[in-house]
């Protein structure tokens, strides 16, 4: 996952098949992903870095290979990052 800095983002996480955690420990935040319900997250990161996140609801065999990595990254990184997406796409 990447995100700028310093710009508000939002998420929308559902779950599939059972409940799920969405926690960031460095954002202090986390979320319940509900099966079959919609919920929306909303954050800001305010400084640029590399920060680990993951699912902290145990939920299953796989619950141990839950994990992500928000990437935080200056308006310019970002800006080049969704060109390299949408060049990708074409």
């Amino acid at each position: 996952m990447v995100v700028p800095v310093g710009e508000k983002v939002r998420y929308t996480i559902t779950s599939n098949d059972v409940v799920h955690g969405f926690w960031i420990p460095a954002f202090m935040i986390q979320m319940q992903n509900l099966p079959g319900v919609t919920n929306h997250l909303e954050f800001t990161a305010n400084k640029v870095g590399t920060y680990p996140g993951r699912c902290n609801i145990l939920c299953g065999r796989n619950h141990a290979q839950m994990i992500f990595t928000v990437k935080v990254v200056t308006a310019a990184e970002y800006k080049a990052y969704l060109e390299t997406l949408k060049a990708s796409a074409a």
